[in-house]
């Protein structure tokens, strides 16, 4: 690995991630190789850094793992078209954000991410290809939430073992439909990457390489109510026993100084999204999962409104 400071500047993560956009544009395949991975990874900030804080050991740690997280999120909907009861995947997702906020011990993570392992491994015979990476992809988003990325390992993804492939990679497997060196779709493949790139340099945006302290916070509740953005919760059978997604739409919010009462109207959308709110993020524990009714009108919780400097 390169001996890099606590954090890169913007501009050194922009030229990283340039040059890994070329690489992809570049690739017949329209893979990103692991090699250009590590390199942007890299760029997020050195992992033996003495700047972490909370659940990571260092800012770029963080970094890495609140993009692992977003690429795992983003891409359950492959899981969820194929077992749309089966949210063992959500919960999972979910405990690693519960970790994140501080409301979850990392003994009791690393424990549930071990049990999920081996319900995937119980799982992986009766499910495609495309439609598992998308669990494993949570798994080793949480592995990177426990322990970072790998960025030593030499290794290209084809000569790594499976169970080591880290979110993004298993992420394009699912986009795709199969591993680079046995073909799948580049075209999405590409577009994915390309999509992977400009969110490492959201999240590094959103979290640690530039400051938004001077924005107001009214101004982030305003956008978050005016965009009516929806938060997917979790997948439930309809008393006429068809099944969809579940959504919680934002439909109030409150301030109070800086927490806020923020009102959620059910929904079930034809088209389901698969990002939680960038703005709010709202945390919803995992027994209101389990007690939330089919009849359910609307569901009051309360959330944190969210800076970078905050996170």
């Amino acid at each position: 690995m390169m001996d890099r400071g606590p954090t890169m500047d913007a501009d050194d993560l922009r030229a990283g991630v340039a040059a890994a956009e070329v690489a992809t544009l570049n690739s017949p395949g329209g893979a990103l190789s692991r090699i250009d991975r590590i390199s942007v990874w890299e760029a997020l900030g050195n992992p033996i850094a003495s700047d972490g804080a909370g659940a990571f050991t260092s800012k770029g740690h963080e970094l890495r793992a609140r993009l692992a997280l977003r690429v795992a999120e983003r891409h359950l909907k492959y899981w969820e078209t194929a077992l749309p009861e089966d949210v063992h995947p959500h919960r999972m997702l979910l405990a690693g954000f519960e970790f994140v906020a501080g409301n979850r011990p990392r003994s009791e993570l690393r424990r549930m991410n071990d049990d999920f392992w081996n319900y995937l491994l119980d799982e992986r015979s009766s499910v495609a290809l495309p439609v598992g990476a998308a669990a494993y992809a949570v798994r080793a988003a949480i592995a990177t939430v426990l322990g970072d990325e790998d960025l030593e390992s030499g290794q290209t993804d084809d000569e790594r073992d499976p169970e080591v492939w880290d979110a993004a990679f298993l992420a394009s497997v699912s986009v795709s439909g199969e591993t680079p060196w046995r073909g799948g779709d580049a075209q999405r493949r590409r577009e994915y990457w390309l999509w992977y790139l400009r969110e490492a340099r959201r999240v590094a945006l959103d979290f640690g390489l530039v400051s938004h302290a001077s924005e107001p916070i009214d101004a982030l509740v305003g956008g978050a109510l005016a965009s009516r953005e929806l938060v997917p919760l979790v997948r439930r059978r309809a008393p006429d026993g068809s099944s969809g997604p579940k959504l919680l739409q934002v439909s109030e919010i409150r301030r109070a100084g800086s927490r806020v009462l923020v009102r959620l109207s059910m929904r079930d959308p034809a088209v389901c999204p698969h990002e939680l709110a960038r703005i709010i993020r709202i945390k919803v524990l995992s027994e209101v999962l389990e007690g939330l009714h089919d009849s359910a009108d609307t569901l009051v919780v309360e959330g944190l409104i969210e800076t970078p400097t905050l996170l």
